[in-house]
C-alpha cells in the first residue's frame, strides 16, 4: 500500500448500517473519518505476538503485524494469527484445515472462488515476511476452532528471547470467550479481568 493511502474491504452485513452504505458507494467515493485513534501501542520488548482474530478482527491483526514487524521487514520479530470465521465464504481461498470434518467426510467443500482481498493479503504478508508471518484459519462451520491447545501451541517457545503478548479482536462474544468481558471504565471501554479460554 502507498504510505498515508486508506484501503477499505467492506463486508456487507445483513441489516448493517455501516457496511450496508458503504458497500453501496462506487470505488473512489469521498468519505470523512475520523482519526486515527491509538488505542494501544505493542511495546518495543515484545519479540511475538499471538493474535486471535475473530471474523472481522482480521482488520486489527493485520495493523498489529504492521506495527510489531515494521515496513521494512527487518529484525526477527514475528506474528501468529489464529483467525476464526464462521463460514469458509468469509475467507475464501484459506487453506482447508485438518478439522474432524475432513477426517470423517474427506475434503470439506473447497473454496470455488478466487482468494477473498484479506487471504490474499495474508498470504503476501506471509511471503513478505517469511517465517515470521503465520496465518492459521479455522471455520466454525467445517468444525475448526481455537482452543486451549491450539492458543498454547501458538505461544510455545520457540528460544527466542523477549516477551510474547497475546492479542484478542472480534466480536464482544468471541473477545468475553476467549480472554473475558469488556469494562467500562472512566467513559471507555477496556479489557475486563483476564477470563475465558485464556486464563483457562
Amino acid at each position: 500500500t502507498t504510505p498515508g493511502a486508506l484501503r477499505f474491504l467492506i463486508r456487507r452485513e445483513h441489516g448493517g448500517e455501516v457496511s450496508s452504505y458503504l458497500s453501496a458507494l462506487p470505488v473512489g467515493a469521498t468519505i470523512d473519518v475520523r482519526g486515527p485513534v491509538v488505542e494501544y501501542a505493542v511495546p518495543p520488548d515484545v519479540s511475538e505476538v499471538v493474535f486471535l482474530a475473530g471474523g472481522t478482527g482480521i482488520a486489527t491483526a493485520l495493523q498489529a503485524v504492521r506495527a510489531v514487524l515494521g515496513e521494512g521487514g527487518e529484525g526477527d520479530k514475528r506474528v501468529k494469527i489464529l483467525w476464526a470465521n464462521r463460514h469458509r465464504s468469509e475467507c475464501a481461498g484459506a487453506p482447508i484445515s485438518s478439522s474432524w470434518w475432513s477426517r470423517v467426510w474427506g475434503t470439506p467443500p473447497g473454496p470455488s472462488e478466487p482468494p477473498s482481498p484479506l487471504v490474499e493479503e495474508l498470504r503476501g504478508l506471509e511471503a513478505r515476511y517469511a517465517g515470521r508471518v503465520e496465518v492459521k484459519y479455522f471455520i466454525d462451520a467445517e468444525g475448526s476452532f481455537i482452543d486451549r491447545k491450539g492458543i498454547l501451541e501458538a505461544v510455545k517457545s520457540e528460544g527466542k528471547g523477549g516477551r510474547k503478548m497475546i492479542m484478542v479482536a472480534g466480536p464482544d462474544g468471541f473477545v468475553k470467550h476467549y480472554v473475558g468481558a469488556r469494562v467500562w471504565e472512566g467513559g471507555e471501554e477496556k479489557q475486563g479481568p483476564l477470563g475465558g479460554v485464556v486464563k483457562g
